[in-house]
């Protein structure tokens, strides 16, 4: 999953082409399950990206998301970036 948008307001996620269809082989080939780190920091993020995964039929998904530290939130000597890089 790749966000979109400025950190502070994820409008959209774009998400890897296949990837609905590889969550559920997952679930149906394996019995296994799938959790989801996006990019996103802050709880107004959670339900464009539950919109976004549901959007690529995965039914329920499990989201992991959450960071304190997100840049918004405090300043840029202690933010931790969730995103990646």
């Amino acid at each position: 999953m790749r966000p979109t948008g400025r950190p502070s307001s994820l409008p959209t996620t774009r998400l890897l082409p296949g990837l609905g269809n590889f969550v559920h082989r997952i679930r149906e080939t394996g019995g296994g399950g799938s959790f989801f780190f996006p990019g996103a920091g802050l709880p107004e993020h959670i339900e464009p990206t539950l919109v976004s995964l549901r959007r690529a039929g995965i039914a329920e998904p499990k989201l992991v998301i959450g960071n304190p530290r997100h840049p918004s939130l405090v300043p840029a000597s202690i933010a931790l970036s969730d995103a990646g890089g």
